[in-house]
Order: structure tokens, then sequence, then C-alpha cells
């Protein structure tokens, strides 16, 4: 029981499942079963069939002859095609017509005989054979023609073969050509490729430098070079780049103007910065077969250590130039300052030798005084050069002590006012409540002596030398001014290099040191000296000196001018000589 069942089952998902559509009709021929495809096939519901004549899905003009048909076939069942050689049409619920291939099948349950349709849309089947059959009868049509049109050229064949058989020598001949040419521009081009791979290889080597291509917006187009190695620069960072983007703007107007030139058909040369080197560059204008310039290649070599080696050898060709010349006014000077009291000791010992009587002791008092002021005079030429000489080899000890400003400047007052001219007086000013401060006695003493002793020397009679001094919080500051000679304005930019006098003062003895001691012995100090003066009217010295800077030396112990504590190579960076 259980397998029939199953049996049922599979044959009823048979019926509802396949693509065929399945009618199973009585012997009246009234619907008594139809399957899904069916129903889509003829567009009516399941309930709109059953019960129904199957001659509703025929067309009326064929439904008498198919009742003959329905009768004819329960009267001798058995399974077949329906209508071979026939075009069958069945009809759907909107009455449109469609082709189908029907085969019919029975079997019988009791007495009753049951036949089962199965009905296939042969719709596109149809609409293909009926293409088919229109494409046959269209060739046949023009099979015709064509025999037809071949008796007609068969003349013109003949008389085509002959211009045929010319256009295929004319082609003969222009594919030989086409051939040659072809083989040319393969070598050509074979030949372009080993170029191309030499002007890599050498841009790739290229020492010391790089080798680079720019368009006409100044974008890299090709660079290789042994200096991006160097810089650490990747090519590929710079392709299709502006060149002026590694440059400030002080650069780029002067580049562009050699880039102008070579893309005028000039080669330039011109040096640049970049990236802290030195280059020189050689543009050059690459121009097409028209002659028109478009690129333009730039050969560039770093040039850095050439620039140092010429910079270095300026300078020490400066250094030289400006030795020769100290030494050349040390020789004039020397021969000069010493020559005047040495000619003065050697006449008045000369004198004194010839002095026998006691009446002749005044003379010969004149005469040693004479002696004793050469001395001294030859005596203070040798402190400049002795005091230069400590400065410039850094032995000088900066021994810091406590000072008493007003004293030292009236030390300094009574020491010089001997040396002064009829009518000159030094007058001392000092100003501030503070009147002590910790420092070199010493150097400071030399540097007032110094300035005080120019002032002298530089004004007439009967005028007045001014020292003045002001001490606060802050700073330490000295001023020395007189009513003298003045310095030239040409000369002032000079005034503190060794052995330089100026113009006005080539009848008045000096060494041409004095003021280049006093500033090394200010920056000894780590203060500042400035000066203003008026042609023949005077000139004043204004020493300023930062009181944290003594402090600091304060608490270091003496030590010689060349260590650190005082500023070290900063501060005898420009004692050269």
């Amino acid at each position: 029981m259980h397998e029939k069942e199953t049996l049922e089952s599979l044959t009823d998902a048979l019926f509802y499942s396949t693509t065929e559509g399945i009618i199973i009709t009585n012997r009246a021929g009234e619907i008594i079963k139809i399957n899904q495809s069916a129903e889509k096939m003829l567009g009516y519901n399941h309930d709109e069939l059953l019960g129904e004549k199957v001659e509703m899905l025929v067309p009326k003009r064929v439904v008498d002859k198919h009742e003959g048909y329905r009768d004819g076939f329960n009267a001798h069942p058995k399974a077949r095609s329906m209508g071979m050689g026939m075009d069958l049409y069945a009809v759907r619920k909107d009455q449109t017509e469609f082709p189908v291939e029907i085969s019919l099948s029975y079997f019988k349950r009791g007495d009753e005989n049951y036949v089962i349709s199965f009905i296939i849309d042969i719709t596109h089947r149809k609409k293909a054979e009926n293409d088919i059959l229109e494409a046959k009868t269209n060739l046949e049509i023009y099979a015709e023609e064509l025999k037809m049109l071949h008796m007609e050229s068969e003349q013109k064949v003949i008389e085509r073969t002959a211009e045929l058989a010319a256009v295929i020598k004319q082609l003969e001949i222009t594919n030989d050509n086409l051939v040659g040419e072809m083989a040319a521009a393969r070598l050509a081009r074979e030949e372009k490729d080993k170029s191309q791979q030499i002007y890599f290889t050498i841009g790739e080597n290229y020492p010391n430098g790089f080798i680079a291509v720019f368009n006409k917006n100044m974008e890299y187009v090709f660079i290789e070079g042994q200096l991006l190695k160097d810089l650490h620069i990747s090519k590929e960072e710079l392709l299709g780049k502006s060149f002026n983007d590694h440059f400030s703007s002080g650069y780029i107007n002067y580049i562009n103007q050699n880039f102008q030139k070579a893309f005028n058909g000039e080669r330039t040369v011109f040096e640049m910065v970049f990236n802290d080197r030195y280059l020189q560059s050689y543009a050059l204008p690459l121009a097409d077969k028209n002659g028109q310039v478009n690129q333009v290649m730039l050969v560039t070599q770093d040039i850095t250590e050439r620039k140092k080696a010429v910079e270095e050898m300026s300078n020490a060709l400066e250094k030289e130039k400006t030795l020769n010349e100290l030494k050349s006014r040390f020789v004039s000077m020397a021969s000069h300052e010493f020559r005047t009291p040495l000619g003065t000791i050697l006449s008045s010992a000369s004198l004194i030798s010839k002095y026998k009587s006691e009446d002749d002791e005044d003379k010969m008092v004149k005469h040693v005084s004479r002696i004793k002021s050469a001395v001294e005079n030859l005596t203070g030429i040798l402190d400049d050069f002795l005091s230069i000489s400590k400065l410039e080899e850094g032995k000088v000890n900066y021994s810091p002590s406590t000072v008493n400003i007003r004293e030292i400047c009236e030390e300094v007052k009574e020491e010089m006012q001997v040396t002064a001219k009829e009518g000159q007086d030094i007058i001392i000013q000092n100003n501030g409540t503070i009147e002590t401060i910790v420092i070199d006695r010493h150097i400071l003493k030399n540097i007032l002596i110094n300035l005080t002793s120019n002032a002298i020397k530089y004004s007439p009679e009967n005028e007045t030398v001014l020292i003045q001094t002001d001490i606060n919080k802050s700073k330490f500051t000295i001023k020395v001014t007189d009513h003298g000679i003045g310095i030239p304005k040409e000369d002032q930019k000079h005034l503190f290099d060794t052995f330089f006098r100026a113009g006005n003062v080539s009848n008045i003895q000096g060494t041409g040191l004095g003021l280049n001691i006093v500033k090394k012995y200010v920056d000894l100090l780590g203060g500042t000296i400035s000066f203003t003066s008026v042609y023949e009217k005077g000139t004043s010295f204004t020493i300023v000196v930062d009181i944290e800077n003594l402090k600091a030396r304060e608490s270091m112990e003496p030590r010689d001018a060349n260590s650190s504590g005082f500023g070290g190579d900063k501060l005898w960076a420009g004692l050269e000589l």
C-alpha cells in the first residue's frame, strides 16, 4: 500500500513539474485534469478548464474536424503524434492562436478510456522555419541574379584580372620598399636605443655632478648623476617637478635668465647653491630636426671643494697681504720712531762729553734730561710692542681685584699730567653712587692711560681732557673726550687696526698700536668700545662693560686670555695679525 502511494506521489510530481503542457480528457472530450505548464501556455486558470470540452482550445474553423478525430482515436486508441505533416494551432483564453505540436496517449481505468494530450508551443520553431524558408527563397533569387551577373561580368573579370596583375606588381614593388624602410627604421631604432642606453649610462655615472634635461616649463624630464646618490636624492622625486622649486626667490631670476638664453639657442655657464653645495652648470640648448629648442640640457658639477680651496687660498693671500702691510708699517714706524729718540740720545751724549767745567753743569743737566725723555719714549714704544705681543699670543692674565674708580682716575691724572702740554688740564668726573668695582686693575689702568695719552697728544695747548666714569648695577662706562685735531672720516674705519695712524698725525709721534691694544683689552673684559669724532674739533671714546660679565669673571680663578673663561676662540678670533 505504501509503495503504491509513493508511486502515485511521484506520478503527480512529474505531471505538475514537467515543462510540456499536459491535458487529460475523458471519452466525451471533457477536460478532467491539466498541469500548470498547460495553464500558463493557454492563459487559463485550472478551474476555468475543468469539465470543459477540449474543443474550446482549438480554432473554431477546425472544431468539427477535431470532434471527428477525437471519436476516431477513442475507437482505436494508440500512442501517436497528432497531425503529422499538418500545422496545428491552439487558442489561448485571449483568442490568439499559436502553433503547437501534440502527442497523444491513453490509459484505461475500469470501463472508461482516458486520453492524454502532450502539448508543446512551437512558436519559436515555426518562426525559425519560416525564416529559413524565406532565406532559402531569397537565396534562390540571389542565385539567379548572380548567374545573370556572372555572365555579364565574365568580360569585366578578364579586364579586372589584367588591372589586378598590374596592381599586384606595384604592391610587390611597394612591399619591397616598405621592407627596406622597415629594416632601416629598425636599425635606426636600435641605434637610438643604443644611444639612449649610452645616454643613461653616462648620466648615471657622471662623477661629482649630474646631467638633467628640462622642458620649457623648467620641469625635469631626465636626470642622472653620481651627485644624486651623494645627496640621497631619488630621481623619481624630481621628474616632472619644476627646477625652481629647489631655490630661493633670490636665485630664481638669475637661473631663469640663464635658462632663457639656452632656450634662445645660446650656451651659458652659471653657478648656484643647491642643498649647501656650490654647483657650476652648463646650460646647453637641445634643438629638434626643425631647429626648434624645446629642451635644455644642464650639465652640472659639484665645485664645493674647489670653492673652499679658492676661498682658503684667497683668505691666505689676504692674510699674507695684511701681514706684509703690517711688516711694512712696522719697519716704517720703527725706523721713524726709533731714529728720533736715538738721535737725541746720541747728540746729547756727544755734547755732554765736551763739557768739562763746572759752568757747564746746567747744560749737562739739560742734556741728561733730554736723554731720559728719549729713553722714556723708547720704553713706551717697547711697552706697546710688548703689550700687543702678549695680547696676540694670549699671555695676558686676568687678575680681578676690588678697584676704587675715583682713586685710579686720580692716579692716572697725576701720572699723565706730567706729559701734558702747556695749559692742558685733565678733568675727572666720577658719576653714580657706586665707587668700587671688581676688575683687573692693570688692564683698566692701561686703558685709561692709552686713551688719556692720545687725548693729550692730539690736542693743542690750553685745552682740557675730560675723563668720565659711571657705575650702576648693570654696566660700567668710561668716556674720554678731547678737543683735538679729530679723525678724518675716511680713516675712521681703520682706527683700531694694528700700526694704523690717521692721515693728519704725520708730525706727531706714535706707534699706531695704542687703540689696537685698548680694543683688545676691552674685548678681554667682554665690553664694547665706540667713538665719535669731528675733524679739527675733537674726539670722544666710550667704553661700556656689562657688570654681569665682570661678575662671571670674578668667580673664576685667574687664567690666561686663551682660556674658555674669557670667551675662548670667539674672543680672540679677530685678533690675528
